[in-house]
C-alpha cells in the first residue's frame, strides 16, 4: 500500500486520506474496522466512551489543570488588574454620560 493510500469510511461510503482517517481515530470520531483500510464513524455513546478511555490513558492532569485549584495572582499582577478595572469603569461611565447627552 502506498503512503498516500485512501481509506474507506464505511459510514459515508467516501474515501479519505490515511492521515485524515488517523486523525479522526485519534480524535475519537471514528474507529478502524480493518487497520489502515477502512473506518466507521462512532455513535455518540461510543464517542463519549472512547474519549473517556482516552482521558484515563493520558495520565494525570498537569498541575495547572487540577480541579479545585484556584489561581491566586501575585501582588504585582493583582495591582495591574485592579488598575485595569478602574480604567474600564471610567470608560463605561464616560460612555454612559456621552451617550445620554446624544439621546437627549
Amino acid at each position: 500500500m502506498t503512503y498516500r493510500a485512501k481509506v474507506l469510511n464505511l459510514t459515508t461510503g467516501r474515501r479519505i486520506r490515511r492521515s485524515q482517517a488517523a486523525g479522526r481515530v485519534e480524535q475519537c470520531i471514528s474507529a478502524w474496522v480493518e487497520d489502515r483500510i477502512s473506518i466507521r464513524d462512532l455513535s455518540l455513546s461510543e464517542v463519549v466512551a472512547a474519549r473517556s478511555a482516552q482521558t484515563c490513558l493520558s495520565g494525570p492532569l498537569a498541575r495547572a489543570e487540577w480541579r479545585g485549584v484556584v489561581y491566586r495572582p501575585d501582588e504585582r499582577n493583582e495591582a495591574s488588574h485592579r488598575e485595569e478595572m478602574l480604567h474600564m469603569r471610567d470608560a463605561n461611565t464616560w460612555f454612559e454620560q456621552n451617550s445620554a447627552k446624544g439621546n437627549a
